[in-house]
């Protein structure tokens, strides 16, 4: 039986250990030994037509994180779009992120108290 190396593409991160666990071959790794394969495809929700794949990109002895946008489009052809993020622009996208989902959280908190609320002075009267 040939020797197949894990690339522990499923591990998930073990904050009690501090390391890595992968499911696959029920082993942990150690933070520092520990990297991720950079590879994402999304769709568009409401136009299945339009996706963005994200990668890592080794672009003049430089890592990227590279996004590609194309577009099906029967009557105009595809069409296609490539940008790749510097570490700086990532950093900015990681915290515009955080921002967004922050906002997200925010809004469902409050449209809790304020249905909490709602049916807190239903139940007095």
């Amino acid at each position: 039986m040939r020797d197949i190396k894990c690339k522990h593409t499923n591990a998930v991160e073990d904050g009690y250990f501090q390391c890595y666990h992968c499911e696959d071959c029920q082993s942990y790794i150690e933070v520092h030994d520990m990297v991720f394969d950079i590879r994402a495809t999304m769709h568009d929700e409401e136009d299945q037509r339009i996706k963005l794949d994200v990668t890592e990109e080794d672009y003049v002895d430089k890592k990227w994180l590279g996004l590609h946008i194309h577009q099906s489009n029967f009557v105009d052809g595809d069409e296609d779009c490539y940008i790749n993020l510097s570490e700086d622009q990532v950093i900015e996208l990681h915290e515009l992120l955080g921002k967004f989902i922050h906002n997200r959280n925010m809004e469902i908190i409050k449209q809790g108290k304020e249905e909490y609320k709602a049916s807190l002075e239903e139940w007095v009267k």
